[in-house]
């Protein structure tokens, strides 16, 4: 029997790892190799951009988890009575409904107020087979492809912080590969925290939720919202949600919670023609207000909506 390559090991440790959760002992039998060859795959893979995770119970996944139960990112610097933050979602770059020029622009207003940071809720690229003809409403095709688009085109006036959403992931579920850990990779000024929801502490003591639904638009275009809030325990409520993936804008104030759907910059595509559903394209401009740590005062929200482009690509 001829050896194996590295390549093709990688491969078979790719295939068992889509078949279920293994311990690095059990990859090293099946594959029979030891143990420190099979974590220098895996890290190599994670480098990659495969996202792989323990589970409770010490065995290795590819999965898409969400991270809203992790150590919140930190980005609380000195603090400051007022600062601004941006927020964005459903970009869906590489679509041939993409709004790039729109996008563009949000961030050179960004810019010109002194935004420190935009946070997107997921779903920066268009992904591939996440609705029936989907295929007719992209440009660009393939992971690599779309990840290299985003890497040349995608705005950087400001920094960005992302999560990923379901058309992103739809690339982990076919190939094992996060394109968020590809993007971020590339992007230095793009930080990648997380697959479905993250916390951010944006100021001391303030706490950002970027998270991304699922599910359809509801007929009362508040429900979404306000079922998200109702789902947090008592006294975990962030002081600010952005909830992407329904391509609406709307804001509301609940259970000492500022809450966004933070709009999109994608177009009508087929799927939301057939639906009967309108995007809203744009994004919103907080000024943040902060009586002391912990605590904010009042928030100012301005929302910048652009008309529809056709093939903004």
């Amino acid at each position: 029997m001829e050896p194996t390559t590295q390549t093709e090991d990688t491969e078979r440790l790719v295939t068992l790892l889509r078949r279920g959760p293994r311990t690095v002992e059990q990859l090293a039998d099946e594959l029979d190799r030891g143990p420190s060859t099979i974590r220098a795959m895996l890290d190599e893979l994670q480098e990659q951009g495969y996202g792989i995770r323990e589970t409770p119970y010490g065995a290795l996944e590819i999965a898409a988890t969400s991270e809203l139960d992790a150590e919140p990112v930190r980005h609380a610097g000195q603090a400051e009575s007022t600062f601004k933050i941006a927020l964005v979602s459903d970009t869906h770059l590489c679509s041939t409904h993409q709004q790039l020029t729109a996008l563009r622009d949000f961030y050179r207003i960004a810019a010109d107020e002194g935004v420190k940071r935009v946070y997107h809720s997921g779903d920066v690229i268009a992904g591939e087979g996440v609705y029936r003809g989907q295929q007719y409403d992209l440009f660009l095709v393939g992971h690599d492809n779309q990840v290299d688009y985003v890497v040349e085109y995608y705005p950087d006036d400001v920094p960005t912080t992302f999560i990923t959403g379901n058309h992103d992931l739809a690339y982990l579920s076919r190939t094992g590969i996060d394109p968020g850990r590809a993007i971020a990779r590339e992007r230095p000024d793009m930080e990648y925290v997380g697959q479905w929801a993250r916390r951010v502490e944006v100021a001391p003591g303030i706490y950002l939720d970027l998270t991304h639904g699922s599910g359809g638009v509801a007929y009362a275009i508040s429900y979404k919202l306000q079922k998200a809030i109702e789902a947090y325990a008592p006294g975990d409520e962030p002081h600010i949600l952005s909830d992407g993936h329904y391509h609406v804008m709307m804001q509301m104030y609940r259970r000492g919670v500022w809450a966004y759907h933070p709009g999109c910059f994608e177009g009508q595509t087929g799927l939301l023609r057939r639906l009967k559903l309108h995007p809203v394209i744009g994004g919103w401009i907080l000024t943040i207000h902060v009586d002391e740590p912990g605590r904010i005062g009042a928030v100012e929200s301005r929302f910048y909506q652009f008309d529809e482009r056709e093939r903004d690509y």
